[in-house]
């Protein structure tokens, strides 16, 4: 029983050295950690803002797609269905969306396109037949593409931005993409 008191006084000495060796390593591992902490709260904020910008951009891309389509008159017989009226209105209400802290501009809405909803007989599914048209161009314009018959009876708007980063350019990230594309039928 004498013989264990030893060990254990030599074992708590032991422990006291181990201890002693290992003061002010806290200080290094925190702030290694502080680095990566830092890292994902950039992140989670460049992210957050990308969601927005997204969500924005979806925004914009509906009303404008709704609003060109609402403008096509969708009349057997009649020229276009008003066709570059509603290029420029699907157009000018894309612009009128906000979008961040501005609103978007006519290069941010990349691409504007009419179709022909229509019943394929085939296959015996709905489709929809895309021409692109040109974008920003006034009510007076024309389209480049003139249906094969009936009206123009869809739109489908696309915006494309680039948002850009406020803590990821530290790891060379200046800015990410963003947009939406959105479909209106008649």
């Amino acid at each position: 029983v004498a013989r264990a008191a030893p060990a254990a006084a030599e074992e708590q000495r032991a422990m006291k050295r181990a201890v002693a060796d290992r003061r002010g390593s806290i200080l290094p591992m925190l702030g290694v950690c502080l680095i990566g902490l830092f890292g994902f709260v950039g992140l989670a904020v460049d992210l957050g803002m990308l969601a927005v910008s997204r969500t924005q951009s979806q925004n914009g891309a509906d009303v404008a797609a709704l609003v060109g389509t609402r403008t096509l008159n969708n009349k057997d017989g009649t020229l276009y269905s008003n066709l570059p009226e509603a290029v420029a209105k699907a157009t000018a209400a894309a612009t009128a969306n906000p979008h961040m802290s501005g609103a978007f501009t006519n290069a941010q809405v990349t691409r504007v396109e009419a179709g022909q909803y229509t019943y394929d007989t085939t296959s015996q599914t709905f489709r929809v037949i895309w021409r692109e048209q040109p974008v920003g161009g006034s009510a007076g314009g024309s389209p480049t593409v003139n249906p094969a018959s009936g009206s123009w009876t869809a739109m489908r708007v696309t915006l494309g931005v680039s948002q850009p980063t406020y803590f990821m350019r530290l790891f060379g990230v200046t800015t990410m993409p963003s947009g939406a594309v959105a479909t209106a039928v008649y």
